[in-house]
């Protein structure tokens, strides 16, 4: 079973990192520059961008930059849709309320 918790060019743990990224209020680009994590090797990616977005310091499974950039993808399709039937939903609402006070 893999246990993936650190960039290993640097030696840094991914939990160490979220510390640093919540502290200092870090994007990607924020936590490769302090740390140097992501700009060796560059296997610690994939991993470094789902610890930023999930809070997951350590994995099970190896991920590709691919894969993460999908799953990214199909999460903010997913909430653009729920946004758009959200959105088309409360129009419709108040375009009811609008003809109903005009027929009144």
């Amino acid at each position: 079973m893999l246990h993936i918790d650190r960039c290993v060019c640097v030696d840094c743990t991914f939990a160490e990192m979220r510390s640093l990224a919540e502290r200092k209020k870090l994007d990607f680009k924020g936590i490769s520059r302090e740390t140097n994590c992501g700009m060796g090797c560059g296997l610690c990616v994939p991993y470094i961008k789902v610890m930023l977005r999930t809070g997951q310091t350590v994995f099970d499974e190896m991920l590709t930059e691919a894969d993460v950039d999908r799953e990214i993808r199909d999460a903010a399709s997913e909430a653009g849709g729920r946004r758009s039937r959200a959105q088309g939903g409360e129009s419709s609402r108040h375009r009811s309320a609008g003809s109903a006070e005009g027929s009144a």
